[in-house]
């Protein structure tokens, strides 16, 4: 599970570096209540992603070293983990649905984005037990 938190934190740690990139753009060619639901998802997501440590480069070394040491004082620290990150990663689902509907009908750079967000959004792993560490 801690490989596996490894890859989906990189994975979404992307996904939302991308997604914040669109939104900018989505702000900068139109304002609409759409666009601006979704800079404000942004930055509620932003907020918990600061507050949580998700992201951080800490939470990445704790899993290394879970892996290393095998401890299983971590492992109920781990699957907390886990479910956080199931919970953010729902919080990007809907997210994506949002930027879809800001999109809509404005054709070009913006939908080629979004749909992209979609497809990387599809190949985050949701089996833990198929994700190897390459």
């Amino acid at each position: 599970l801690a490989e596996f938190l490894l890859v989906l934190q990189k994975l979404m740690m992307h996904w939302f570096k991308l997604a914040k990139e669109l939104s900018v753009l989505l702000s900068e060619s139109d304002v609409t209540a759409r666009t601006q639901q979704v800079v404000l998802m942004i930055e509620r997501l932003e907020e918990t992603v600061n507050q949580s440590g998700l992201f951080t480069f800490e939470l990445r070394d704790w899993l290394r070293g879970v892996i290393r040491t095998q401890q299983a004082s971590d492992f109920q620290e781990v699957e907390y983990t886990a479910l956080m990150f199931d919970e953010f990663c729902y919080q990007l689902q809907q997210l994506h649905k949002l930027i879809d509907l800001a999109v809509q009908g404005r054709g070009g750079v913006l939908e080629e984005k979004s749909a992209g967000l979609g497809a990387l959004l599809k190949d985050i792993p949701n089996n833990r037990l198929k994700v190897t560490n390459s």
